[in-house]
């Protein structure tokens, strides 16, 4: 049978609304236990329900599970009569939450993220990251991971939810500073001469840059005190080149600026040597008399054959004729 009435709940419980309580009896011989398994449809409580037995004039929690799916108590005792389902009457306080930080990472890369939450009654707690900014708390667990696939520098601001067990929560927010990495320029490929004079000198590189939004700009320097030769870099390229010809022989640090969009740079530099070319004025293959003096006549000049030999340039002989 049921009834709105009962013996009053225990200290710090409450009845449900509207309050029930269930007189079970039986005709039939049992030992052991028994499991009472009580439905809670249509009424409300304050929190989680309990299922209580009536013993020795004093309610006892004999709970053993809450099915709140389908809105069942169930409980084992040795005995029957009376029942009744109450839930604690302690007003549930809301959990607080802490998203941790502030965080950074640079950018292309991830960073470890940690939140942490306390409860007032000391209820279990849930955790959930929203890390697109959407509303949405996508990530389960305290623990996140956020990968900054986002062109530096900026800033992101991740949410993160705290649930205790009574559906109370509470939502803290933490900054991500994404730093902008410098891109990080690879060796320059050009042959290793020595380059002539008026030859073309064609040195390339590749370079790297986690920013993929990023642009970049390659200064190229020829250490002849010839102006820079300045490329912009077509977005999305990670490879640079240029070209030069030196007009005077000597030893030439080739240099190479990368900058990107946001002022990161990075550089590097090879050294090559440029020559004269030397030029024949005889005609090495034309037959002579054995025995025959052959003038050798010589003069310094560009890769292409123009004359550069004069009296601020002395040519010396530096091995032995032929005899």
């Amino acid at each position: 049978t049921i009834s709105e009435s009962g013996p009053a709940p225990p200290d710090d419980f409450q009845a449900g609304s509207p309050a029930v309580y269930y007189d079970i009896t039986t005709t039939a011989a049992f030992t052991g236990t028994v499991t009472v398994c009580l439905n809670y449809a249509g009424i409300t409580f304050s929190g989680t329900p309990a299922l209580f037995h009536y013993e020795n004039a004093a309610w006892v929690n004999i709970t053993q599970s809450v099915d709140a799916a389908n809105q069942v108590v169930c409980g084992v005792t040795t005995s029957l009569s009376p029942f009744a389902m109450f839930s604690s009457a302690r007003v549930n306080l809301a959990p607080t939450a802490s998203a941790g930080g502030p965080y950074q990472v640079s950018e292309g890369g991830s960073v470890a993220l940690a939140a942490s939450g306390s409860d007032p009654e000391g209820r279990t707690l849930s955790y959930a990251w929203d890390l697109n900014n959407d509303g949405i708390f996508e990530t389960t667990g305290a623990n996140a991971t956020f990968s900054a696939a986002i062109d530096g520098p900026a800033s992101v601001t991740v949410a993160m939810q705290v649930t205790d067990d009574g559906q109370l929560s509470d939502v803290d927010t933490a900054i991500i500073t994404i730093v902008n990495v410098p891109p990080a320029v690879g060796a320059i490929t050009l042959a290793s001469g020595p380059f002539l004079i008026g030859e073309s000198v064609a040195p390339s590189v590749t370079f790297a840059d986690p920013g993929t939004a990023d642009r970049h700009t390659a200064v190229w320097s020829w250490g002849d005190g010839t102006p820079d030769t300045v490329q912009v870099v077509e977005l999305g390229t990670r490879s640079a080149s240029a070209d030069h010809v030196y007009a005077a022989p000597g030893s030439f640090a080739v240099g190479v600026t990368v900058t990107d969009d946001d002022g990161g740079t990075g550089s590097t530099q090879v050294t090559r040597t440029v020559i004269y070319k030397l030029c024949l004025r005889y005609d090495p293959d034309r037959p002579v008399r054995a025995g025959a003096t052959i003038p050798i006549r010589l003069q310094i000049c560009t890769a292409a054959g123009d004359n550069l030999s004069s009296a601020q340039v002395p040519l010396h002989v530096v091995s032995n004729p032929i005899t």
